[in-house]
């Protein structure tokens, strides 16, 4: 498919001092072989060159749309990135990524044939110079909001499974976002918003393709966390055990209350004084609240109920036994 008839595809590019990444980022989406595209651009307040890169690509390019604005973090660019973008369907990528030529026309494909509302690719880990390192991506098919979270418990899972979590690599419909937006402020700020996304998706669709490139960095987040960024991810995890619980699925909920566990651990284990920190009592005192009717009603997954019950009663022999501090 080259897509010269087929909608609108606004690609939104997040660039925060992107200067050595962007240029090689952009021509990735230039190459695509599906054509019907806009580039948006977001200089989220770069400090470096940024600007002046981005200016050059869209003096080159018309589809290459800039937005400059104060630093608001990525989910701020983002967003305004959602705001400035014309398509019907919108695809991020962060400005340190590439993808591959038919990455595009792949996941529209897939959405033409399943009226899918959200599309996901999956992931190559790539180096510094976008070489493939190895490869993630889920069985293809076609599911509804709790097929997904049913995938995401048994499917094929990589790291913290980034393939369902993310927001980049995935073809959305643009009404997903009519009264979504991204949480400012928030590091890890996929796992805040993936499953309301999900809950406004009719239809989901995986698909077979791999050509979202993840260039691993040794700046990354997941590679120099701070106890900061790991409470992020407790939040946005706690959030999502509530809407479980809410739904009255009680195995969905005990796997995201697990996982929030494990954040709260690891923030103890990083920064210990963080426990006495208002923010990690909150957390705490929530997670403790939630855990009490998820465990009660709950089944299987003996495992995971006993290191949930073991740590709400003592975080410090929890570390213990996992084997921390």
């Amino acid at each position: 498919m080259t897509g010269e008839d087929g909608n609108l595809v606004s690609i939104i590019i997040p660039a925060y001092n992107a200067e050595k990444t962007l240029e090689r980022c952009v021509k990735s989406v230039q190459t695509q072989t599906y054509r019907n595209l806009e580039i948006v651009v977001v200089d989220d307040g770069s400090s470096d060159s940024t600007k002046e890169v981005a200016t050059a690509l869209s003096n080159q390019d018309g589809r290459v749309v800039v937005v400059h604005q104060a630093n608001l973090g990525l989910s701020g660019a983002r967003n305004t990135g959602i705001e400035r973008a014309r398509g019907e369907l919108l695809f991020f990528l962060d400005a340190d990524d590439l993808i591959d030529p038919d990455e595009i026309s792949s996941l529209v494909t897939v959405m033409t044939l399943t009226d899918a509302d959200l599309v996901i690719g999956g992931i190559t880990d790539a180096d510094e110079e976008g070489r493939s390192l190895s490869t993630v991506k889920i069985p293809p098919q076609v599911i509804d909001e709790e097929g997904f979270w049913e995938s995401y418990e048994n499917g094929t899972k990589s790291e913290d499974h980034t393939e369902y979590v993310v927001a980049w690599g995935k073809l959305f419909r643009r009404k997903l976002f009519n009264i979504e937006r991204f949480d400012v402020g928030k590091i890890h700020e996929d796992e805040f918003i993936i499953h309301r996304l999900v809950a406004r998706s009719n239809i989901i669709a995986f698909a077979d393709v791999v050509g979202y490139r993840y260039v691993k960095t040794d700046g990354s987040i997941s590679r120099s966390p701070s106890s900061k960024s790991i409470l992020d991810k407790a939040e946005g995890l706690l959030l999502r055990s509530a809407y479980f619980v809410n739904r009255r699925w009680w195995r969905f909920a005990l796997t995201a209350a697990s996982e929030a566990r494990g954040a709260l651990s690891n923030a103890l284990e990083l920064e210990p004084s963080v426990a006495n920190s208002e923010r990690f009592a909150t957390l705490n005192h929530q997670w403790k609240s939630e855990i009490k009717d998820i465990l009660r009603n709950a089944t299987g997954n003996a495992a995971q109920k006993a290191l949930c019950a073991l740590f709400a009663v003592s975080p410090k022999a929890y570390i213990v036994l996992k084997g921390g501090r």
